[in-house]
């Protein structure tokens, strides 16, 4: 990948301030009640310039769901390149960095508008959350992949069907967390790991 030029970096900049001002404002004062202006003024911007990065407020929130998948990607590559560990230890560390290692998942309230957001986006906006959930199905196929041809997963098994099987049990931890104000990210993670090591039961060779 070419660095970025100076302007890219300052464009990202800007970028990602405007994303983070607004998600303060959304944990204090609540999703309805904050104004786009108010936003602009946490972040040292004009109004008008918040619009040439975002049509609204609920697409705040989705660019927030797109940076924290941007935040995982690194540490999801380094896990599939090393695969330090056994089968399950790998696949349990990907499941952990995928639940914690994103955007600040200490703001339960916030990650409760991003999945509204999520689940009520449309047109183009669906388009784009819909593939950012398709790049971490793809890491996530390509190491099971990896495992297989290692020899750590069985070479019968579907790596598409163990992806999903795999996504789907970090998502419903993920669920439970934002919606369980008790529970900890800690526990979240051991949910996962208790049901992924049921899963390794049928997978390993």
């Amino acid at each position: 990948m070419e660095p970025l030029s100076l302007r890219d970096r300052q464009r990202l900049r800007r970028h990602r301030t405007i994303l983070f001002s607004a998600a303060k404002l959304f944990e204090t004062k609540g999703f309805a009640e904050t104004t786009m202006e108010e936003i602009a003024a946490l972040a040292e911007v004009s109004p008008p310039t918040i619009y040439n990065y975002f049509r609204s407020k609920s697409d705040i929130l989705l660019g927030l769901l797109e940076v924290d998948k941007e935040l995982m990607e690194d540490a999801l590559d380094t896990i599939i390149n090393t695969r330090k560990g056994n089968g399950l230890d790998i696949i349990g560390e990907f499941v952990r960095t995928d639940l914690e290692g994103g955007y600040d998942v200490s703001q339960k309230s916030v990650w409760r508008m991003i999945s509204a957001a999520a689940f009520e986006a449309s047109g183009d906006r669906s388009s784009d959350y819909v593939e950012a959930q398709s790049v971490f199905m793809g890491k996530l196929r390509l190491l099971i992949e990896r495992l297989q041809q290692e020899g750590e997963v069985r070479a019968d098994a579907d790596p598409v069907d163990i992806a999903r099987v795999v996504n789907s049990i970090t998502r419903e931890s993920f669920r439970n967390y934002i919606r369980t104000e008790a529970m900890s990210m800690s526990q979240a993670i051991e949910m996962a790991h208790s049901q992924l090591r049921l899963l390794w039961r049928g997978l390993a060779p």
